[in-house]
């Protein structure tokens, strides 16, 4: 390749097919050592491959990043930055939605996990990394370098917008304006992108995939985020026990457009930090069968990304 250039290649996926229209996000972490300047990214010769092992055209849109004035130290994150933990699509941010946040200076180099207190709640604090919606603490699930995983808090709720702060150590950010809606559907996959394989649970509580895909018929459970309040409300940061709160907005799952008809059960997922939601639904009885069915959740009228999909025989 010739200078300034360079070849990625994406392998496995999870060897699950991607339905059309999926999205494929690149995520750029700019080096500490890049100097000021233009930088013109070029997608060329994008091209997938099918199950058949033929080429696939990918469609790919060039950009450019400028990176301007003297290299930044401070703690740097925008709205463009602020993500669904269980897509990676930006948009609004609902109360309790798992999101996870990309920005310049935020995180240790030594990643860490979220912190258990004993009262049953999750710490809103990790290593020095805090941070706050309008003044209320977010539980923080992940703390990593340029990368962190947190609760949107549940008092939010009714706000036409909220101010995301975050701080490492002694490091601040300006106030992130940040939409709110009641509602941000996400539904949770293997790998962590809102597109292929769904976590899914079988009706024998197994993982679902190509090699053990659930029957027609059966009964499944799936993992998703930004389902709004509950009823009843969780506390924010809350580990789900005992009776589990259910969603306040209806809830439907479509397979491959099929409409499953009403959840068996729409709330928050035990044993998680409420934020967390688990749909219970029985896959119909004449749902199109393979290895890659799509998979779609509507909460309130909202729809995920059409992008996740189920093992089904």
């Amino acid at each position: 390749l010739s200078a300034g250039r360079k070849r990625i290649v994406i392998i496995g996926m999870n060897q699950t097919t991607l339905s059309d229209g999926a999205v494929l996000n690149l995520v750029l972490n700019i080096s500490a050592s890049a100097g000021a300047g233009v930088y013109h990214i070029v997608l060329d010769n994008v091209v997938g491959v099918s199950p058949s092992g033929s080429e696939v055209p990918v469609a790919g849109a060039d950009a450019t990043l400028t990176i301007a004035g003297e290299r930044e130290t401070g703690t740097a994150v925008t709205a463009q930055g602020v993500l669904n933990a269980a897509t990676l699509a930006p948009g609004p941010v609902s109360p309790g939605e798992v999101i996870t946040v990309f920005g310049a200076h935020i995180g240790p180099e030594n990643p860490a996990g979220a912190i258990l207190l004993s009262q049953g709640f999750i710490g809103t604090q990790i290593e020095n990394v805090s941070a706050w919606f309008d003044g209320v603490p977010a539980p923080m699930l992940f703390a990593g370098f340029n990368q962190l995983n947190m609760v949107v808090p549940y008092e939010v709720d009714g706000r036409p917008t909220t101010h995301l702060v975050i701080q490492d150590g002694n490091s601040r950010t300006q106030p992130i304006p940040l939409s709110v809606a009641a509602v941000a559907p996400g539904i949770f996959t293997r790998d962590s992108t809102g597109a292929g394989q769904a976590v899914v649970l079988n009706e024998d509580g197994t993982l679902n995939s190509p090699l053990n895909p659930a029957r027609a018929g059966s009964e499944i459970a799936m993992f998703a985020t930004g389902g709004g309040l509950l009823r009843p409300n969780a506390a924010t940061g809350q580990i789900t026990v005992g009776a589990p709160g259910q969603l306040s907005v209806p809830a439907a799952v479509s397979f491959a457009g099929k409409d499953a008809g009403l959840p068996l059960y729409a709330g928050a997922a035990p044993d998680l930090v409420s934020g967390v939601i688990q749909v219970n639904v029985r896959i119909p009885a004449d749902c199109p069968t393979g290895p890659a069915i799509p998979i779609t959740l509507t909460l309130g009228g909202v729809s995920s990304r059409e992008a996740a999909v189920i093992s089904v025989r």
